[in-house]
């Protein structure tokens, strides 16, 4: 494990590295996962609010 303190918060993958196959069960994974919580009541609502936060959080500071 690497002992260097991080100094971003961001991670970075690159796409291009991950196999058709793969890059698409997990496309398939994630929307099954998205529209069961949408299928659950308030569920469209929770996906909103988590949006938010994570558009929120993504604003840079000023």
């Amino acid at each position: 494990m690497n002992s260097e303190a991080r100094t971003e918060a961001t991670i970075h993958i690159d796409t291009s590295l991950i196999p058709d196959p793969v890059r698409d069960r997990l496309s398939v994974a994630a929307m099954e996962m998205v529209l069961g919580i949408i299928r659950k009541p308030g569920g469209r609502e929770l996906l909103e609010k988590k949006k938010a936060e994570i558009a929120k959080r993504s604003r840079p500071c000023r």
